[in-house]
């Protein structure tokens, strides 16, 4: 069973939990050439070591099968935040898509480490967290996996109208 997910123990300051999580890739590859980018002080809803689990896959994926750069892009929205790892590989074909994410399957015959259960571990911590797993090609070629997260601090919906100014709603007076 998963830890609980509790706002005390699942408050994660994204950019700087990646930017901490590259730096020990470093300690185990130092030719990986990771560039981290994104909106500083973004927060999400996670249990942390289940969030570092899912980041540390994604990045010794990229590193392991899409090298040698990979790009991690983290990005805040309304309701969530995305944490995008884009690599410069070859991509992962849209019908093996779906099966990457199932347990013990590898797609690549190239040597090295593991059992093919990285990224069926990643989606379990997705589901476990209510959040989503994308696979997609990255706009420079190779893999872009998004994890999306809930944003801990949700932006409150606004309604814009024709002749809004200054982000102050229209009236609706006549």
């Amino acid at each position: 069973m998963a830890p609980p997910l509790t706002p005390a123990s699942g408050l994660i300051s994204d950019l700087q939990q990646v930017d901490r999580l590259f730096e020990e890739l470093l300690t185990t590859d130092e030719s990986a050439l990771v560039e981290v980018k994104g909106a500083p002080g973004v927060e999400i809803i996670a249990n942390l070591k289940l969030f570092d689990r899912a980041v540390t896959n994604l990045l010794l994926n990229a590193v392991a099968y899409g090298g040698p750069r990979v790009t991690v892009f983290v990005r805040e929205f309304r309701d969530e935040c995305v944490v995008d790892v884009q690599d410069s590989g070859p991509g992962i074909p849209e019908l093996d898509r779906p099966k990457v994410i199932k347990p013990f399957v590898r797609l690549s015959k190239k040597k090295t480490r593991g059992t093919g259960l990285g990224l069926a571990i990643v989606c379990r911590i997705m589901k476990l967290h209510a959040g989503r797993l994308h696979i997609l090609n990255a706009p420079s070629g190779g893999a872009s996996i998004q994890l999306v997260w809930k944003n801990a601090r949700p932006r409150p919906r606004r309604r814009w109208a024709i002749g809004s100014i200054r982000g102050e709603p229209a009236s609706t007076e006549r």
